[in-house]
């Protein structure tokens, strides 16, 4: 009955909200910030001189300001950074977030999709089914599912990992591997865990890390900026 739904989609609701990350307290000091925009549907970072886009799926409930600190520094490298908000903060409710953009093929800068675990994932699902939206894939503690192949996709992926993160699955993660292009660039951060590619602390079966968050998040950076340093130009 009517009752019944209504009583299940409320306790959904009280569940999701009690077990929704909560971003710290650096994370939402920077909604203050001058190039910090937020809207209904992202937060927008804003970049001097953009040369390049990332487009952003946080991880599966997590609130998007926890990813401020991770990536607020690109800002200062020429990246624009659209991170985007789900229902529920689940990516996986709405893969195709990116096409609220309207942007992402309309201008001469390189746009790159981006998504932590569920995030990632989501990122996948889409891009299997529309491979000419973005000009390249960044999974952070992500791998495609397995209806989502992109083994014979024309951008550049890259899949970067924890050492310590134990919520991946890394089985599962090592055989989807077939479903990511050969040239695919596998990179791991030493002493990482799976929370620290966000800014929202610990997560419940996460293994310890052995380099600060910050330190963490600086290498994901740099891994970021290589994309633009390595000058990858659209067809």
């Amino acid at each position: 009955s009517g009752g019944v739904i209504v009583a299940l989609l409320i306790s959904l609701f009280i569940f999701v909200r009690l077990n929704t990350y909560q971003p710290l307290p650096e994370a939402t000091a920077l909604l203050g910030a001058a190039h910090v925009e937020e809207t209904g549907d992202w937060l927008k970072l804003s970049s001097e001189s953009t040369q390049a886009r990332i487009v952003f799926y946080p991880g599966g409930l997590v609130e998007p300001v926890s990813y401020l600190p991770l990536f607020e520094p690109l800002t200062h490298e020429g990246f624009e950074i659209f991170i985007m908000k789900m229902p529920f903060n689940l990516a996986i409710l709405n893969t195709n977030a990116i096409e609220k953009l309207e942007t992402t093929k309309s201008d001469d800068v390189p746009t790159y999709l981006s998504g932590h675990s569920l995030g990632g994932a989501s990122a996948a699902i889409y891009l299997a089914e529309e491979p000419d939206a973005v000009d390249g894939l960044v999974l952070l503690a992500a791998y495609p599912a397995g209806g989502s192949d992109l083994s014979d996709v024309d951008f550049p992926v890259v899949s970067i990992t924890a050492q310590h993160d134990g919520i991946l699955d890394w089985v599962t993660y090592e055989t989807n591997q077939s479903l990511l292009p050969k040239e695919t660039t596998y990179s791991v951060i030493e002493g990482g865990n799976h929370a620290n590619f966000g800014s929202y602390g610990k997560q419940d079966g996460d293994g310890n890390n052995t380099v600060s968050r910050e330190e963490q998040q600086l290498r994901i950076r740099g891994i970021f900026t290589d994309l633009i340093g390595n000058g990858i130009e659209r067809d």
